[in-house]
Formats: structure tokens, sequence, C-alpha cells
């Protein structure tokens, strides 16, 4: 038999800290579900989220369990149920606070999703066209990609993407 390791954790006022095991990663949350998420032993996934393995299923593959949705399955009787999803609204999967968690349609969620890794300017939806020598705006709704104009700067392009989030997204958007 071997013995199980948890997170450790640090209470300051009302939101909890819990570290890694390695040390490495750290995650919050509020003080109200302490018991039930350190009953977990709760690890980073390299998509950023935070997860614990709660068994296998009956082909043995494993199962894991999002913290944020531990939490919203206790706070708000959340059930999975492919139509919705929770979102960090501050965009950062550590901070699993309940004020900071939120149910949405897929199609929300994706409003505002952070810019690519790859990205080359720095800016969501605005991109360097090496064949043209010129920047290209454009952004996505309802599952269609949008070409929003050609532009001979950067600082054109980024109106023309910022222009299109607040009519599109209102205060829903993730600003560059």
């Amino acid at each position: 038999m071997f013995e199980r390791k948890y997170n450790e954790y640090k209470i300051e006022d009302k939101i909890v800290y819990g570290t890694t095991l390695n040390g490495k990663y750290q995650f919050w949350f509020d003080i109200e579900y302490f018991d039930l998420v350190s009953q977990y032993c709760w690890h980073r996934h390299p998509d950023g989220y935070f997860r614990t393995r709660i068994g296998a299923n009956k082909e043995g593959k494993v199962e894991y369990k999002l913290l944020h949705v531990l939490i919203m399955e206790k706070a708000q009787n959340y059930v999975y149920d492919k139509t919705h999803e929770i979102d960090h609204k501050d965009g950062n999967p550590s901070n699993n606070c309940l004020s900071n968690l939120e149910i949405k349609s897929h199609s929300d969620n994706m409003k505002n999703v952070k810019k690519y890794a790859n990205n080359s300017t720095g800016v969501k939806g605005v991109h360097f066209s090496k064949l043209e020598k010129k920047y290209k705006a454009y952004i996505n709704y309802n599952s269609k990609r949008i070409h929003l104009g050609t532009f001979s700067n950067i600082e054109e392009a980024v109106k023309a993407r910022e222009s299109a989030e607040i009519i599109l997204f209102g205060d829903k958007r993730r600003k560059n």
C-alpha cells in the first residue's frame, strides 16, 4: 500500500491558496470549498487547468475532474451537458473563486479566448501577411471567420479588430 500525497494549502482571509506537489504551480479558491477540494491531489495539466484523477471508466481509461467544475457542481448544482461550459472570467485557470467562474454557452465562452501562442503581432485577430506585406484583421463569430480588412499599419488593423469586438461581444470580450 502506498501513502497518498496531497497539496499544501495556505489560508489568507477567505481565500485558500493551494500549491501543486512539485511546488511549481499555485491555484486558489474560496474557503467554503476547502473541505471538498482538499480531499483530492491537484495537478496542473499542460492546458493550464487544474485537475485530479478520480478513477477509471469501464474501459480502464483514467478519468479526471477539473477543479473549477468540482466547485461549480457544489456551488450551483452544475451538471455537465455539452451545451454549457465554465468560464474563468479573468482568463486565469488558477483563479477558481466562485466570483470568477461563470456558466456560459460554448460560443459565449469563445468570445474571450486568449491570443494564440504562435501569434506574431501580439494582438489577437491581427496577423502580418508576408506575401502582401500588410496587416490583416479578422474575427471569429458564430463559428465563422470574418475578414475585417487589410491595412498598411498595425494600428489600423488593431482598431478594426477592437471595433468589431465591441460590436459583436460587448463587455464579454477579452481586451488585448
